[in-house]
């Protein structure tokens, strides 16, 4: 009988162990999803605002004015060499309750660079906002939104999500304030996230037409019925 009992409990471990050892194997061999994303819950009629290539000493603080009228938060994606250069902008930003994201340290296009240049650029930015006390939700918006393997595959490995739009406000392009409302208004949908830009990758943008726009786009977003929130906000399903 003990012999039996003995045997038992060794062919019952042994299940035990084979079951973990699938578990695991099966988490291992499953392939993930790429953590990128274009929007968020298209139904509900809520959106999110990101700017990229910040922060300027010039606009950026005028963006903010605008926002706070309004009482919306946004999303900047802020590159780390412009932080550096303006970290009571930063600062600004943070303590007013904007979320803040990665968009690399030079603004270079990532699938032209090696391997350690994509980790060096990421994480440089990381240190830089973290010195300012920025507190980051592991957010990326790669430059000119070109995705290599590598930037795909460090983002995943790292925890991170890859923030693209699906609403372009061609303020990038020169358009006048009229014409980036009218962008943005006549392709707005549930769920949308918008790319505006608050400097360029030189530090020279003329932004006044963005900021512009943005008094005019404001009242008819809220108008329309939709809600801004932040990305991190509008992909929890806020």
């Amino acid at each position: 009988m003990f012999y039996n009992n003995s045997c038992y409990f060794q062919v019952l471990i042994g299940l035990v162990i084979l079951f973990c050892l699938g578990v695991l194997l099966s988490e291992y061999l499953t392939p993930r999803p790429d953590p990128i994303y274009w929007h968020g819950d298209e139904s509900r009629p809520v959106i999110a605002l990101t700017f990229d290539d910040g922060p300027s000493a010039r606009f950026t603080p005028q963006i903010l004015t605008v926002l706070a009228h309004y009482r919306i938060h946004a999303t900047f994606f802020l590159l780390g060499r412009h932080a550096w250069r303006y970290p009571q902008v930063v600062q600004a930003l943070s303590a007013q309750g904007h979320e803040i994201g990665n968009h690399t340290y030079s603004h270079p296009d990532l699938t032209k660079v090696h391997q350690a240049t994509l980790a060096r650029e990421i994480e440089q930015t990381e240190s830089v906002l973290g010195q300012l006390g920025v507190r980051l939700n592991g957010l990326f918006r790669p430059p000119y939104s070109k995705l290599s393997h590598d930037a795909v595959g460090y983002v995943k490995r790292t925890g991170g999500k890859i923030i693209l739009w699906n609403v372009d406000s061609g303020d990038w392009q020169g358009y006048p304030a009229t014409t980036i409302v009218q962008r943005v208004l006549n392709n707005l949908k549930n769920g949308a996230i918008v790319v505006l830009h608050d400097n360029n990758e030189y530090d020279n943008a003329n932004r006044q037409p963005t900021v512009d726009a943005l008094r005019l786009l404001l009242p008819q977003i809220q108008q329309k019925g939709f809600r801004c929130r932040t990305v991190s906000e509008l992909l929890g399903g806020y």
